[in-house]
């Protein structure tokens, strides 16, 4: 492996972990804060950071020598799915599951991503399908079930609890115990 790629590596890491940190701060943040207000917050903030980056940005490459049809491409792709897609649509969906699930259950689900955008880095980009893929992609998708049957039994369980401790309470409420017949019988204090 050439030199040069583990500073890349490094810098791709760091992204992710940074990315990565968004889940317990994003299961924080709609505890606390509608889900849109949330969303809208993430992204005004996340433009007032980004302002003079795109603004020295802007200076290195000058938007007007591009073509006409550049600019087309450019702005559909940037404010089409890059902006309504992924900023405003896949924010909305992720702060709404986050916050109907745990961090750690929420977590998981960002395997997903890697899968997409191998899928879309074929589709979109033209690059090449590496048969060892199919079997990141069942690790991936094999790992994201796990953690949703896990949550999906637990929250099963913890309903079966509260339901059975309702009834427990309800039938304490009216001094009906039953009994190993399972009929009804009322209680000695009565």
């Amino acid at each position: 492996m050439p030199r040069g790629l583990w500073g890349t590596y490094a810098q791709l890491a760091a992204g992710m972990i940074i990315f990565g940190s968004g889940t317990p701060v994003s299961k924080l943040i709609t505890d606390a804060f509608p889900v849109f207000l949330a969303s809208g917050l993430r992204m005004l903030l996340a433009a007032a950071v980004l302002l003079p980056f795109v603004l020295r940005g802007q200076q290195r490459h000058d938007l007007a020598q591009l073509e006409r049809r550049d600019k087309l491409v450019l702005a559909l792709v940037a404010l089409g799915w890059w902006g309504v897609g992924t900023m405003a649509l896949g924010s909305v969906l992720w702060h709404r599951g986050v916050e109907r699930v745990s961090g750690s259950t929420a977590a998981g689900f960002r395997g997903v991503m890697p899968v997409s955008a191998l899928v879309l880095s074929y589709l979109l980009l033209g690059e090449p399908f590496v048969w060892v893929h199919l079997a990141g992609f069942a690790i991936v998708l094999a790992s994201v079930g796990l953690i949703a049957w896990a949550h999906a039994s637990q929250s099963c369980d913890q309903e079966t609890d509260e339901a059975s401790g309702s009834e427990r309470a309800t039938r304490a409420g009216t001094g009906v115990e039953r009994g190993a017949t399972g009929r009804g019988s009322t209680s000695a204090a009565d």
